[in-house]
């Protein structure tokens, strides 16, 4: 029984961490295309930065988000059964954390950012 109890927290705790992860990815998107379209800020992101020089439109950060995001999502759902096995693993939970924190750490920059730049 309290496998199952387990497996549940698991499952509830890794499909919160895939939806924050969403959330975030588009938080950084918007605050990200205000910092650079609209105030003048580099794109710290070096593969991103090219892209934008490249393409020369900030609209590539949106779909530079779509692929990204698309790889977090896509991949694994082509292996739903073993993605979900997966995601009750402790590791598999740490890592989804660790990504989260990852993108907190830049939505918080990029707001920090916004905010200075518009005193």
């Amino acid at each position: 029984m309290q496998n199952t109890a387990q497996n549940k927290t698991g499952w509830y705790l890794s499909t919160w961490f895939i939806i924050s992860l969403i959330i975030l990815n588009i938080l950084d998107f918007v605050t990200t295309f205000i910092a650079v379209g609209h105030m003048g800020v580099g794109e710290a992101n070096p593969l991103l930065a090219y892209l934008m020089e490249t393409t020369g439109t900030i609209w590539v950060i949106l779909w530079y988000k779509i692929a990204t995001v698309g790889g977090f999502l896509a991949i694994p759902y082509m292996f739903i059964r073993k993605f979900w096995e997966r995601c009750q693993h402790r590791d598999m939970q740490w890592a989804l954390g660790v990504l989260n924190l990852f993108y907190l750490v830049v939505v918080v920059s990029n707001t920090y950012n916004i905010i200075v730049l518009l005193r």
